[in-house]
């Protein structure tokens, strides 16, 4: 439920975070329906984990470099629109 927020509220935040909370929330999720004992869940858990620490490594530089040159290097995409 906690994730769930922070995707909602992430809706203004730069569009690469809201991407990282949505993978995070479909994450634990197959983490959690693997407890049933489904193995190919936790399969599709550990890929999809990867790719999730991906994007995170990607938004924390992008975030850093961008600062320190005080110009866009690696892009982030502006927020999702909620008109």
């Amino acid at each position: 439920m906690f994730t769930l927020g922070l995707v909602i509220a992430s809706a203004v935040a730069p569009r690469v975070l809201t991407i990282i909370l949505v993978l995070t929330v479909i994450l634990l999720g197959s983490l959690g329906l693997e407890l049933t004992g489904g193995a190919e869940l936790a399969l599709f858990g550990g890929y999809e984990g990867v790719l999730t620490g991906a994007l995170v490594v990607y938004l924390a530089f992008a975030f850093l470099i961008n600062e320190m040159f005080g110009k866009n290097i690696f892009p982030l995409a502006n927020h999702f629109a909620l008109d």
